[in-house]
Order: C-alpha cells, then structure tokens, then sequence
C-alpha cells in the first residue's frame, strides 16, 4: 500500500509504569495551575488521556501551523522483568486525508473541463497542463503526508523527554 496511516516504535526504560503514570498527572496539574506554563511549553500534558496503562494524545490540524503533525498518539505501556516497554503508536486520520483527496478531485474537474474546450488549437500544452493538474497535487499530498507522520513522530518523542524517559533533542 502506498500510503500507511500507522506507525509504530518501541522505547525501553528502567522508569516504571507507575511512575511515568504520576509524572503525566504531575505535569498537568502543575499547567493546570499555571496558565504560563501552557502557553510556553511545547506539549499540553492536560490533554493527555490516561485510561490504565494507556496513554492517548489527539493532536488536531491547524491552520495557524499547517506543518503541524495531526492524528492520534497512543503509548501503550507494559511491565517485562525489570523493564518497561513503551510501545507508541503513531496514528495519521483518514478521514482528513480521504476528505482532502476528495476536494482535490473536484477542484481538477472543475479545472480540466474548460481546459478541453478553450484549448483545441494548443492540444499539446493543454495536455501537459491537464496532466500537471492531475498528478502534481497527488505528489504534494503524498509528501505532506509523510512529513505529517515525521512530525508526529517528533511530537511523540518531545512527548517522552518532557517526561524525562528519553533524553531532549
């Protein structure tokens, strides 16, 4: 498939469960109480939701910051010995994206529709215009969404060394 919406890694650490749970809830109280604090920080800890040893982050698109990686970051936490595995899972929405493609397509019809009427005489250039109608857009989408799944990536690993289990690049 071309385009995979999943990502997954894993992170080991000596940190326990428990403790990681307490910094998550540490750290949003402490934005909680300090509105500052949520407006010079990089990540909102008050919008992680913990739910057992499942963590969950929703990041949505924006348009003040269209390089912003969006979707869903799930880090699944588990106990193995003496060490615990943090698996993350990096999770693009469809939905965005089939929407996107969708508007996209619409606007290239409405686009080449007069383009084979008006351009009877310059066949030639009017082919080529069609064709970089249709497929540029379709190349600028597959990278945005690529760099998309890097900046969530980035995003989730800011994630972990706020919470001190990997270190700050």
């Amino acid at each position: 498939m071309l385009i995979n919406f999943k990502k997954v890694y894993q992170i080991t650490t000596s940190i326990t469960v428990d403790e990681i749970l307490s910094r998550i809830k540490e750290k949003a109280k402490y934005q909680e109480a300090s509105t500052i604090s949520l407006l010079t920080d990089s990540v909102n800890f008050t919008k992680l939701k913990v739910n057992g040893n499942l963590v969950k982050y929703e990041r949505w698109f924006a348009f003040s910051n269209i390089f912003r990686g969006f979707g869903t970051i799930t880090f699944e936490l588990s106990s193995v010995d003496k060490v615990t595995v943090i698996k993350c899972i990096l999770d693009s929405d469809k939905i965005y994206w089939i929407v996107g493609l969708l508007l996209l397509f619409c606007f290239q019809l409405i686009i080449t529709a007069p383009l084979l009427f008006v351009g009877q005489k310059d066949f030639p250039v009017i082919l080529f215009t069609i064709l970089f109608v249709w497929v540029a857009p379709y190349i600028v989408v597959l990278f945005r969404f690529k760099i998309n799944k890097t900046r969530l990536e980035w995003y989730s690993k800011e994630i972990l060394g706020k919470l001190e289990i990997i270190s700050s690049s």
